[in-house]
């Protein structure tokens, strides 16, 4: 997929791999338009799916910094989980 990707710059870029043959793109509405195209003329399966926002995209890591200081405590950062706690 990065090789068919390439023509299209950074307006195009691998978002996630879900396995060998499942791998999601993101970027301009444009671009993934004529990506699906090419794509359904090579006889590579392809679709798009809505979202309001590419969540695994280069453009929410250029705004990354500025989610993380709008949070009320700061950035968010892994914790191990809490069991819940039983009452006897």
């Amino acid at each position: 997929m990065r090789e068919l990707i390439t023509a299209w710059g950074e307006r195009v870029s691998v978002a996630a791999v879900n396995g060998p043959a499942q791998v999601v793109v993101s970027g301009e509405a444009e671009a993934l338009e004529e990506l699906v195209a090419q794509c359904v003329a090579r006889d590579i399966r392809a679709r798009t799916i809505p979202v309001d926002y590419a969540s695994h995209s280069l453009y929410v890591e250029q705004i990354e910094q500025q989610i993380a200081s709008a949070l009320p405590d700061g950035p968010l950062r892994a914790r191990h989980p809490r069991p819940p706690r039983r009452r006897p």
